[in-house]
């Protein structure tokens, strides 16, 4: 006997429900309801599937905006045929009728392991991924769309009647792209999925692990970079974290790591011993003294070089990437960068070398904390005119790059570093790579998503400097508006730098936050033909402006909002209040 089932297919899981002969379901947004929609248009019991007379039917419970089979509005009743779409509001939901043997294969696949059924899933998941929203959004962000929105949408509704049918092959069958477009879109959509995979991406989309997500990211980045633990591990334990979380089962991240037999007890203790200050290294001439952090491609350590008899900062290249001859070229290549600049506000080359099958590089050590640090100390952001000044120091040093001819393509807050002296140190060369070189050879994840230009996000060939303008230009957004201009999971932010519109908070919105906003929406413009070309026009700007204020100040004219927190502000009313009844006394 055949049983019916109903398949979501316009949300991102396209979640699956069975309806066997005798039972029914209720699809709506309400509570109540057996199959619950999050979608506005759908009433709170909108229709209902039920077995009548030996055939499935749909009936519309007197819903506002209707219900629609194979897009014909519903009247009444009406039988249901095999691969039947369904639409409600802006849900669409695929019916089919399956055998019993069918059925048990689907729940049994819906009750294994997470990290099983994520591999047996997985690339069912990655075709929707790339067929469906993400595939559409970055058609729609190209330089020079050759495709409109009003034609993705009529690939849409065509898709409706044709669900097999993916909108990539649909748009190549309609000839609205050409086959050689393809290969720059692919490598948009290879970006964003490999980056939402990221160890920092999972701990943050696993809301259980906000509470010492500096503690379990170090944890993950060290396991991977001793290569015990690989992505796709990494992803499968926080999925069955999240599960155990949802049941209230009292379980660790570690647990699970350690139970799914992808890390061992030693391995553990390891990792457990390097967080703790352990340093398995020597490197002749230099003193060790403890973990920085780890980056990319390597870890950074506190250390003293000994002749000099001064603190300086090594980064030593990963266990894993060691026999890697194009990570180890780009080790050296970020020496090599390092070594060609001379600027106050860039951190300086020393040595680098390869010894005992180490290879390593030393720095500057900067004796302050990152501008990341800074923001978290400030409550999130910064007076106008302190976001300015970092901003310039910044182009300074893009500019001083630029005319070596290099690109840093990761500019976020935690690789600018502020000294005790106020002075800005722009970090993390790793990524930088001189314009003109092939930047279509493989290469590990660059860039941080949430501060990536739409051209790095599509892996254009020849990212230049206007690409650092507008990661600069997020970070100005950072540390005027205290958030990100979008926000979201990894996916939905890097769709956002893609496709959507900048906009700026209403609230507080001051004259010298207004004059900096209009800088921020030329930097962050998507087209990058449309942004301050060079640092330097950059810098002319800023520098404009700042002198403006300067003479605002000095002539009593500008306006100052000091932004405090409402309970700071109770306090400031109650001490106002206090000294004004001392007075009329």
């Amino acid at each position: 006997m055949l049983i019916g089932q109903i398949q979501i297919i316009s949300e991102l899981k396209r979640p699956k429900h069975s309806i066997a002969p005798g039972e029914f379901l209720v699809i709506g947004r309400g509570a109540e309801s057996d199959v619950i929609l999050n979608d506005s248009a759908v009433s709170k019991a909108h229709c209902k599937i039920f077995y009548e007379e030996g055939e499935f039917q749909l009936q519309d419970l007197q819903s506002r905006n209707f219900t629609y089979i194979n897009d014909k509005q519903l009247a009444g009743k009406e039988r249901l045929k095999d691969s039947d779409i369904i639409k409600l509001g802006r849900s669409t939901i695929l019916f089919k009728l399956v055998s019993r043997k069918e059925q048990t294969a689907s729940l049994m696949l819906d009750s294994i392991n997470p990290s099983l059924k994520k591999i047996v899933l997985k690339p069912q998941e990655d075709k929707h991924l790339l067929e469906d929203d993400l595939f559409a959004h970055v058609v729609l962000s190209m330089p020079n769309p050759t495709v409109s929105r009003e034609r993705i949408e009529e690939c849409r509704r065509y898709q409706k009647t044709n669900p097999a049918s993916s909108l990539k092959k649909i748009l190549l069958e309609k000839k609205y792209i050409q086959t050689k477009e393809l290969q720059t879109i692919q490598n948009a959509i290879e970006n964003i999925l490999k980056h939402e995979k990221s160890e920092q991406s999972l701990i943050l989309e696993d809301s259980s692990q906000k509470e010492n997500l500096a503690e379990q990211s170090l944890f993950l980045k060290l396991a991977r970079a001793k290569g015990f633990l690989n992505i796709e591990q990494i992803h499968s334990a926080c999925l069955l974290h999240r599960k155990h979380k949802e049941a209230k089962n009292s379980v660790t991240l570690l647990e699970i790591l350690l139970n799914e037999q992808y890390l061992t007890s030693e391995q553990a203790q390891e990792i457990q011993n390097l967080q703790k200050g352990h340093i398995p290294y020597h490197i002749e001439g230099y003193e060790l003294i403890s973990l920085i952090g780890v980056g990319g491609m390597a870890y950074i350590y506190k250390a003293r070089q000994i002749s000099m008899d001064r603190m300086v900062a090594i980064k030593i290249l990963l266990e894993g990437y060691r026999n890697n001859q194009y990570i180890n070229d780009l080790f050296l290549s970020e020496a090599r960068a390092v070594a060609k600049l001379n600027h106050e506000n860039i951190i300086a080359g020393y040595d680098f070398g390869e010894k005992h099958g180490i290879s390593y590089f030393v720095m500057e050590y900067v004796d302050g904390i990152s501008l990341s640090q800074k923001l978290k100390k400030c409550q999130g952001r910064l007076q106008a005119k302190d976001s300015l000044e970092i901003s310039i120091q910044v182009a300074k040093a893009l500019d001083h790059a630029w005319e070596q001819g290099l690109v840093h393509r990761d500019i976020k807050p935690e690789n600018i570093l502020l000294t005790n002296k106020n002075i800005i140190k722009l970090c993390d060369l790793g990524l930088a790579q001189k314009t003109g070189e092939n930047q279509t050879a493989p290469k590990e994840d660059f860039g941080t998503p949430a501060y990536m230009s739409p051209e790095q996000i599509r892996s254009e060939p020849n990212i230049d400097i206007r690409s650092d303008i507008y990661s600069l230009g997020v970070t100005l957004y950072r540390m005027v508006f205290g958030s990100l201009p979008f926000s979201g999971s990894t996916r939905d932010i890097m769709s956002k730098h893609l496709s959507e519109k900048l906009r700026f908070p209403g609230q507080s919105m001051t004259k010298e936050k207004g004059d900096l906003a209009k800088i921020i929406h030329k930097m962050m413009e998507k087209n990058a033909r449309m942004r301050y070309q060079t640092p330097k026009e950059l810098l002319e700007e800023m520098l404009k402006l700042q002198k403006q204020w300067d003479k605002s100040i000095a002539s009593g004219t500008m306006e100052v909002m000091v932004e405090i927190s409402p309970s700071r502000l109770e306090k400031g009313y109650l001490t106002f209040f206090k000294k004004f009844l001392k007075k009329l006394k």
